[in-house]
């Protein structure tokens, strides 16, 4: 499975940014399963076309941030999307 990772970059410019902070969120955020309060707001968000691209806070990683991408939105077409690449993940990460 550690074989199968892959990374592809992608470019936008910031003002096609919504920036979405953890104050903003509901309190059940942070739980697994994910609750759907945080993918009601992220349906709302794609629905809305608010933005092309929603910076999010990481569950995963504290103090790191998750994009996604709305391909409904009109400047989806601007973000330059690159070609995938294999992403090693260090086996150290598994321990």
């Amino acid at each position: 499975m550690l074989e199968a990772f892959s990374l592809i970059p992608i470019e936008f410019d910031d003002g096609d940014v919504e920036v979405l902070d953890a104050a903003a969120l509901p309190a059940d955020w942070r739980t697994h399963p994910v609750p759907t309060s945080t993918q009601n707001i992220g349906d709302r968000w794609t629905v809305e076309r608010r933005s092309a691209v929603l910076r999010i806070p990481s569950v995963i990683v504290a103090h790191e941030s998750n994009y996604l991408l709305n391909p409904g939105h009109p400047r989806f077409r601007k973000i330059a999307i690159g070609r995938p690449r294999r992403f090693p993940l260090d086996r150290r990460l598994m321990l």
